[in-house]
């Protein structure tokens, strides 16, 4: 009994580890592609960014960018999809808090990740409204799984999914009978180009 609860907690260690590791190099390889883009997006020889020329290599370079960023929540998705097959929420005695500001502090982080001010991801919707809902599940050790995006530009929509990444190891997980566990969250995102 012994040499079996013994083997447990190494196969709970092991998957912890790879866990952390997963995510660590999911925001390591957010952060390359991002540096990588943002040097070719410095980079694009016009003085005055509101130009057609501009924004015609932008778009080409943000395409790019937008393309690796699906391959990374591909793997992801995948990932958390083998990990929870059949989530149902439970009701929670404590419910999942944001560190350092909770929600507001979120919110700002989000709009900071989303800046498209800064990167013109979108330079063809210039003047309309932009809005996706993130659905995601922070489990048991404070971990972002199971992200989706629901709205009607597939772009914007793995913006936000990046940019919901890009807080990871902010969360707090919810807890039920003072255990830690997994339960889902919506997030509305809304924006003007």
């Amino acid at each position: 009994m012994k040499g079996k609860t013994l083997t447990i907690k190494k196969i709970i260690l092991v998957t912890l580890i790879l866990s952390f590791s997963f995510c660590f190099s999911q925001i390591e390889e957010i952060k390359k592609i991002d540096s990588v883009y943002d040097v070719k997006t410095a980079q694009i020889p016009v003085k005055n960014k509101t130009s057609q020329k501009y924004w015609k290599v932008a778009t080409e370079i943000n395409t790019q960018r937008i393309s690796e960023y699906d391959k990374i929540l591909k793997d992801a998705y995948e990932n958390d999809s083998k990990e929870f097959p059949e989530f149902k929420s439970q009701e929670e005695d404590k419910i999942i808090e944001y560190k350092n500001g909770g929600i507001g502090r979120f919110r700002n982080d989000m709009s900071n990740n989303i800046d498209l001010f800064e990167h013109p991801f979108l330079p063809n919707l210039v003047g309309m409204t932009l809005k996706s809902e993130l659905k995601f599940v922070i489990d048991e050790n404070g971990k972002i799984k199971n992200v989706e995006a629901v709205g009607e530009n597939d772009a914007f929509n793995t913006l936000c999914k990046i940019a919901l990444y890009k807080t990871e190891g902010n969360w707090i997980p919810a807890q039920k009978d003072g255990k830690n566990i997994k339960s889902s969250f919506k997030f509305p995102i809304v924006t003007q180009i």
